[in-house]
């Protein structure tokens, strides 16, 4: 792109790589991609979908494991109901230069909808509650994979509940 004149305009990055089999990296990666991005006159938007919502331990967001900031988030439609959640000053350019940005994007439902998403998650504990049992299952899947390992050979020590893969002998 560069030997172009072309230079990129967004990076965009699946928090936990969970359309590539669920990988955790180190913390030093997604910042990598985060200061090489913005070093190229890029944003950064981190993919939330699959791992945002205290679905990949504690965080509620992964990328905050990492230690990172994202100019962007995309969350999934079912977590905000179809609305689309954003930094306000880049809600603020886009709807200044574009007509239709999104189809509920910046109104008092999306908001609503976004907050209800977290109040649940907050009163009903429900990422602590995942991580015990996230937890819990790796732990008793650990002691079947020692106490029959043609059964099972591996228990991934990832964060995920989705992201515990077993190796059937």
């Amino acid at each position: 792109m560069r030997a172009e004149g072309h230079r990129p305009a967004l990076v965009l990055v699946d928090s936990q790589f969970t359309s590539e089999g669920i990988l955790d990296v180190p913390a030093a990666f997604p910042a990598g991609i985060v200061a090489e991005a913005h070093r190229a006159g890029a944003l950064y938007l981190a993919d939330e979908v699959q791992s945002g919502y205290g679905r990949s331990g504690l965080q509620l967001w992964r990328f905050l494991l990492a230690g990172i900031t994202p100019d962007f988030v995309t969350l999934g439609k079912p977590m905000g109901a179809g609305y689309s959640i954003t930094r306000r000053e880049i809600a603020d350019v886009l709807a200044s230069r574009y007509e239709y940005v999104s189809t509920f994007a910046a109104t008092p439902a999306a908001a609503a909808a976004g907050h209800s998403v977290l109040d649940i998650l907050e009163l009903t504990g429900l990422p602590a509650m995942a991580v015990n049992v996230g937890d819990y299952l790796r732990q008793r899947l650990s002691q079947v994979a020692a106490e029959s390992p043609l059964l099972v050979r591996y228990v991934a020590p990832a964060c995920s509940l989705a992201s515990m893969f077993l190796a059937i002998g």
